[in-house]
């Protein structure tokens, strides 16, 4: 069983959302036994798996030459090159791409995160019957904190005093909701430092926009681009809060490595039903912007008491050991069952 898994952004906007689930994928293929992954269109392969939308035309050029196509969607969303939505500019909402909608309708089986997801594709009148719940999972390995390197990986990179108590957070920069929310929270957490990293609607924010984003914003927070592998794992494993301001989509894959991280999750805003995060189970959610802050300002990184451990058990059993079964299972019955 060969699989071609492809997703190409460049090599400036390789250290994001798309490229962390193609790398679950393959670790997830890798876990498991008679799988494999290759990464050149010119070998022999049974299955084209893709996550971009961009990559539409591949994919129709799969099914023609007999190959099966397989669709994640909605894992990626925080990445312009790998998002399936976007934002209408005139009404605000968000709205399926129509290169999107083609590569949904086209695949021959369709994987999304969570129950919301699949509702939102359903919703977007997505008319494909073969779409299917699947963790992107997590690599616990990576995510463990016996590397006294990576204890001081994102330290040096920050310039920050090692061991500083901070809240780490993942942003599109195009929300500009979000940024005036964190901004808010920050200013009034003024002793505690705060640190984002995300992309804007092009890619890697250009240094004009950091720039304005730092210089506006309270000085107890960093706007950053996105951080090369090592330094955002040590940012996980280093940060005591993981802030996740709601969406219609979430974050399924940060979520689940500061899960594996043992980093606790506060999400703020009103959080969708049947998505990876779960009010009280592996975070705590807040619609309450002074009630957050309350919570972030007696947070006690000793004290267990909160969802760190549930969460962390939803991590271990979300392992790449455990999606490549899964994704085992799902590949063989595509590859024995017959056309609709």
């Amino acid at each position: 069983m060969k699989t071609y898994i492809y997703f190409n952004p460049g090599a400036k906007n390789d250290c994001f959302e798309g490229t962390r689930l193609r790398k679950n994928i393959k670790g997830a293929m890798e876990s498991t036994t008679n799988m494999v992954w290759i990464d050149s269109p010119y070998a022999d392969y049974e299955i084209l798996h893709l996550i971009s939308p961009d990559d539409e035309v591949k994919g129709h050029e799969a099914k023609e030459d007999g190959k099966k196509l397989v669709v994640s969607a909605l894992y990626t969303e925080g990445d312009p090159n790998a998002r399936f939505f976007e934002r209408n500019q005139t009404t605000g909402l968000y709205v399926l791409k129509p290169k999107a909608e083609r590569l949904l309708e086209e695949a021959d089986l369709v994987f999304v995160p969570d129950e919301a997801c699949k509702k939102i594709l359903t919703s977007a009148n997505i008319k494909n019957p073969h779409i299917k719940i699947l963790s992107p999972g997590v690599n616990l390995a990576r995510f463990e904190k016996n590397d006294p390197l990576e204890k001081v990986t994102f330290y040096r990179y920050m310039r920050t005093p090692q061991n500083e108590f901070f809240v780490f957070s993942v942003l599109n920069y195009e929300d500009g909701e979000a940024i005036t929310k964190i901004n808010e929270i920050a200013e009034k957490l003024p002793k505690i430092r705060f640190f984002v990293v995300g992309l804007d609607h092009k890619g890697v924010p250009s240094n004009f926009l950091l720039r304005r984003l730092n210089k506006k914003s309270p000085k107890n927070i960093t706007y950053s681009p996105i951080l090369e592998d090592d330094v955002y794992r040590s940012a996980m494993i280093n940060a005591s809060i993981f802030l996740h301001f709601s969406s219609p989509f979430g974050q399924p894959i940060s979520s689940l490595e500061a899960m594996a991280a043992k980093c606790q999750i506060y999400v703020y805003g009103s959080n969708y039903d049947g998505g990876t995060l779960e009010k009280d189970k592996n975070c705590r959610l807040f619609k309450d912007e002074a009630e957050l802050i309350a919570e972030i300002e007696k947070f006690s990184p000793s004290n267990k008491s909160g969802t760190i451990m549930s969460a962390y058990k939803m991590a271990k059993a979300n392992s790449l050991a455990s999606v490549g079964e899964q994704l085992k299972g799902y590949y063989e019955t595509l590859l024995t069952s017959e056309d609709d």
